[in-house]
């Protein structure tokens, strides 16, 4: 499933590092996308439609499969035009349906939904107004025992998701000078019930409930200046005042062992100078200062980068630059299982998350529709947030530690986009390590487990897309990806302990999992393939396609996570894997 409506979407814009300075307030990278914009010319509604100087309908399609279904419309509105998609996966369904068929097929308790929708309209000659929103909820359920016993089962249920509106007002203030003012709010919502009911040798059971609430609200006002001064020099300026709200509960059987509730503000000034030197090089710098409620002094990040033509059709570009961030993830690394991650802002008693981005890069254009490119970073993280696992219940100025990180490598792709025969192949190598003074003891050392590679570390990553048409009306198409697993926390041993309320006074009731140091062992490498072929459709004088597709074809066990069982001797660990091979079809239309 792609995480992004590609039917709503005109274009995504990824940058791993050195970005300007007018993405404030991230440290890594940053996702940018842009959602069409919709056609305007109408006329599906018919030519005595009431409405059709305010309202129409320019197309519509339809997309249903075995996976999911879609739907996108698009039209006209007053003096401008709109967008609108929806969808919802319901591979779950179908696999339920199968499962009570044949209980060797799995389920898959999984399913999401989300909107999207768009307007625009010309208010006048120099002003527009754009108004966009988007929701969307992912939805997972876990039920299972622990391997080889029916003495533990756990239940999870997980529910996360985003919604966001924003309000832009364009403004041509002058040829040569544009402004936009923008106000949005968005709202990331996570809830996660999870459960762990026990039986003792008597039948007896014990059931032990958590609820876990991680919300982040965030209106955010803005005003930005674009500038074309001249021919070689255009200048962008910028503000942006956000005002955050963090709810984080955790409450275990009805006791509520946490309630935090923050609401700092976030103010940023930047400005930003591109400097076209001549045909062959230009420059770009940058400057953000930014004050935050919760801290007691202005942080301030200077970025500048190049882009030189070496040749016609090969080009040389880096970038340098300091990033802060303000609000950071806690989540256990080493956890067995972990989806989504916990948003809170930067303490008072801790500084900003920082790097630094040390960036170069070529790029080549081998013809029409064929580039290569090559990129090397270098990020030294200055200063990175985690839960400290020595806290102190009466000290409220020790729940989370900080310390350094490390992120360097290289990435590759070629792609052609003419011809029959068009994709990318893609290569990265990279390494991530963190380095955290976990005991507390004043030092940091690696046999300690105290530097560690976090558990989206994958040193190899290796993608191919190819789609080749056949004829006018067949085309087929293959993905294939093989990246290094990721690294995990190993099981080196089990020792007696008691579980729930029986642990007190039956310390040698069950065995539990002695772990070993931190992310030191590594899941098997990823391997996934799929394939697909798609015919062109002429039914009813709509425009079609005809889609089959095999998800996962070579059927590879890819792991998910490992499950140990203690009761038995020697233990045994049984691995659970994301999916097997999965065919599917569908019709897509267009009217």
């Amino acid at each position: 499933f792609s995480a992004f409506n590609t039917d709503a979407i005109r274009n995504a814009d990824f940058q791993a590092g050195g970005f300007p300075v007018r993405y404030g307030g991230r440290l890594s990278s940053v996702l940018e996308i842009s959602t069409k914009e919709g056609n305007p010319k109408g006329g599906m509604l018919g030519k005595n439609w009431p409405l059709k100087k305010y309202w129409d309908i320019t197309g519509m399609s339809f997309d249903v499969s075995l996976l999911s279904s879609k739907v996108f419309i698009e039209g006209p509105i007053y003096n401008g035009g709109y967008i609108f998609s929806a969808r919802r996966t319901y591979f779950d369904k179908v696999a339920d349906a199968f499962h009570s068929l044949n209980d060797t097929i799995p389920t898959i308790p999984y399913y999401f939904y989300d909107l999207q929708w768009k307007a625009h309209s010309q208010i006048t000659s120099s002003h527009r107004l754009d108004i966009q929103g988007y929701h969307g909820a992912d939805n997972l359920t876990l039920d299972f025992s622990t391997p080889g016993t029916e003495s533990q089962s756990f239940d999870f249920n997980w529910i996360w998701g985003n919604t966001t509106n924003s309000a832009i007002l364009k403004s041509i203030v002058r040829p040569d000078l544009v402004a936009e003012t923008m106000v949005a709010r968005s709202v990331y919502d996570f809830d996660v019930d999870f459960s762990q009911t026990t039986t003792d040798t008597a039948g007896n059971e014990v059931t032990t409930r958590f609820l876990i609430r991680n919300a982040l609200y965030d209106l955010t006002l803005g005003e930005k200046i674009d500038w074309k001064i001249n021919d070689s020099h255009r200048a962008q300026l910028g503000l942006e005042y956000k005002q955050f709200q963090f709810d984080f509960s955790f409450n275990n059987d009805g006791i509520t062992y946490l309630d935090e509730d923050r609401q700092p503000r976030l103010f940023s000034l930047y400005a930003q100078e591109t400097w076209q030197v001549n045909v062959l090089l230009n420059f770009q710098f940058g400057i953000s200062c930014s004050t935050y409620s919760l801290s007691d002094r202005p942080w301030t990040d200077l970025r500048g980068g190049f882009k030189y033509r070496l040749r016609e059709n090969t080009a040389l570009k880096g970038s340098i630059g300091s990033y802060t961030q303000f609000l950071f993830t806690s989540n256990q690394d080493d956890a067995v299982l972990r989806i989504v991650d916990f948003w809170l802002p930067v303490p008072e008693y801790q500084d900003p998350q920082r790097a630094i981005h040390y960036v170069i890069g070529v790029e080549q254009w081998i013809g029409d529709g064929h580039k290569l490119s090559l990129e090397g970073y270098y990020k030294p993280y200055l200063n990175v947030l985690d839960a400290n696992p020595i806290q102190s219940v009466y000290d409220e100025d020790d729940d989370y530690i900080a310390g350094t990180g490390l992120a360097f490598g290289i990435e590759t792709i070629f792609k052609r986009s003419v011809g029959d025969l068009t994709g990318w192949v893609s290569y990265t190598y990279s390494h991530i390590e963190k380095r955290i003074d976990l005991d507390g003891d004043g030092t940091i050392e690696e046999r300690s487990g105290e530097v560690y590679a976090p558990k989206y570390d994958k040193e190899h990553n290796f993608n191919l897309v190819v789609n080749y048409r056949l004829n006018k009306k067949n085309a087929i198409g293959l993905s294939w990806n093989w990246s290094s697993g990721q690294p995990y926390t190993p099981v080196i041993g089990k020792m007696y302990g008691g579980s729930g309320t029986s642990g007190w006074y039956q310390p040698y009731l069950y065995q539990n999992s002695l772990s070993g140091d931190r992310n030191t062992s590594q899941y098997p490498a990823y391997v996934r393939g799929d394939i697909n072929f798609t015919r062109k459709l002429d039914w009813f004088g709509w425009d079609g396609q005809f889609k089959f597709q095999i998800l996962n074809f070579t059927n590879h066990f890819n792991v998910l996570l490992y499950q140990w069982n203690h009761t038995t001797l020697p233990s045994q660990v049984t691995a659970t894997s994301m999916f097997p091979i999965i065919p599917t079809f569908g019709f897509s239309f267009r009217i």
